[in-house]
């Protein structure tokens, strides 16, 4: 029978505030009397401490007494010492920040000993991230970048924060990405309320935008390989953060439209600034950016070692591109300049310059390919872009793009010329047209390409107005096709 003397003292130092400070020293200066005592550690009696006392947990943290510090972790209640001393912002900061360094000493690949105590650091930093939401958003966003930015956190941490945020699972955002593809009315938002409001999401992708875009240009290390060699382990996380993001985005812009009658002003404010927002947000990924104004350094976005994982996000945007494209298609005319359009243009103006790798045009090409090119309709200025692209680009450009033209439904396209007072620009796009069947028609890699789209464009030109080419006009063409 254990003596009275060890009952009184039980109640005498559990949930006593003066006693938290001496039973903690204690514990942690003779750790064998960590399951005597840690029973009665309440830290959470002892509020104005409570952060001081979980520093000094975390700053005893290591692999040889995990278990431990486990069990003094299990006795801190956040949510209790949240909801009942309702402690200041700056607090509560600072226990974010005491946390972070718990998952830090926890490392890249926690030990098997130290599994535990990371988990419970994972809990701890969801709850204070949800407590009073956003206050500590911004903070702990940047806190899970700069750690990752330098391999100091596990991307396990990634999975438990974006859960938090209420992103779909990996596996329910990469099906959602394949079919987008095919399919405009997939869910977008998972099945719960999101947390984030649409300016928080705004606010979100500008910060991840503008973070990883000056990251891009830090280091010379950045600037020769590109995000993707020192961010492999956590790409999948981003991507699905990046997902979640610009298709909240999209859904909210598009929620406003519903009324919008076809090709007004607001949709087509709507249509650009959430294609451009797209272009940002992977700018820092995939596009090639200008180093310093000294040495005007091109900055390829990754290596040939990388493109395995570099092309998953740019599958990720080419998904993307097509869930706007499908959000638009019925909002504008046939004949206005929608996404698909845009994205040709964007794509002559950052991916056809003539030193640019094989092997990151590659994997733009293979996954561009995807997107439903019947749909586009080219006007005089495309046109022009593309006869550039023959004169000063890769062949691959060249051959991409031409690829694309060949898909389009031309006899769509022209439908106007057979009018009685056809377009002004009608006579000029159907010399372009022309001109480039008679380029493409020379080249034998599209020719022998399986299901080749170069016979889909030659299969429509019995049905073309071919009337509007001039006598000048047809001489100039024979020329061209005399002398190649």
């Amino acid at each position: 029978m254990k003596p009275r003397s060890y009952f009184s003292f039980q109640v005498f130092i559990a949930g006593t505030k003066s006693e938290c400070q001496r039973v903690l020293q204690t514990i942690l200066k003779n750790r064998r009397l960590c399951t005597l005592l840690s029973p009665y550690f309440t830290p959470v009696a002892s509020p104005e401490e409570f952060v001081n006392l979980y520093e000094k947990v975390v700053a005893f943290l290591g692999d040889d007494n995990s278990d431990v510090i486990f069990m003094l972790l299990t006795k801190f209640d956040l949510l209790e010492w949240l909801q009942s001393s309702k402690p200041a912002l700056s607090e509560r900061g600072q226990l974010l920040e005491s946390i972070h360094v718990g998952l830090k000493t926890c490392g890249f690949e926690p030990e098997k000993d130290l599994l535990m105590p990371f988990s419970i650091f994972c809990k701890h930093g969801v709850c204070l991230l949800q407590y009073q939401f956003p206050d500590h958003y911004s903070s702990f966003l940047r806190l899970l970048l700069q750690s990752s930015s330098d391999r100091l956190l596990s991307p396990d941490c990634w999975k438990a924060s974006l859960k938090a945020l209420g992103c779909p699972t990996s596996s329910v955002a990469k099906e959602n990405g394949r079919k987008a593809m095919a399919n405009s009315s997939i869910p977008l938002q998972p099945s719960t309320e999101p947390i984030l409001s649409p300016e928080q999401v705004t606010e979100t992708i500008e910060w991840i935008t503008d973070y990883f875009l000056k990251l891009r240009l830090s280091s010379q290390d950045y600037r020769s390989f590109g995000l993707f060699s020192k961010w492999a382990p956590y790409v999948a996380h981003v991507r699905r953060l990046m997902q979640y993001l610009i298709h909240r985005l999209i859904d909210s812009r598009m929620d406003t439209l519903s009324r919008e009658p076809v090709g007004s002003n607001r949709v087509f404010e709507a249509l650009h600034s959430l294609f451009l927002a797209t272009i940002q947000l992977f700018k820092p990924w995939l596009e090639v950016l200008e180093g310093e104004e000294t040495s005007k350094q091109r900055c390829y976005p990754w290596l040939e070692s990388d493109s395995s994982i570099a092309s998953t996000m740019v599958e990720l945007f080419a998904s993307s591109v097509a869930v706007l494209h499908k959000g638009f298609k019925d909002k504008v005319l046939p004949s206005d300049p929608g996404i698909l359009w845009l994205l040709v243009m964007h794509y002559c103006e950052s991916y056809t310059a003539p030193k640019m790798p094989e092997h990151i045009l590659h994997i733009f090409h293979t996954e561009l390919d995807r997107l439903p090119w019947k749909e586009v309709h080219p006007d005089q200025h495309l046109m022009e872009k593309f006869f550039k692209v023959e004169r000063g680009s890769p062949k691959s450009c060249f051959l991409f793009l031409g690829s694309v033209l060949c898909e389009v439904n031309w006899v769509s396209v022209l439908a106007d010329a057979w009018d009685p007072t056809p377009p002004p620009d009608t006579h000029s796009l159907i010399v372009c047209l022309l001109y480039m069947v008679i380029l493409l028609a020379k080249e034998e890699e599209l020719i022998s390409k399986e299901q080749s789209p170069l016979l889909n464009l030659l299969g429509q030109t019995s049905s073309l107005p071919w009337q509007h080419i001039n006598i000048i006009s047809y001489r100039s063409i024979l020329g061209y096709f005399n002398s190649h």
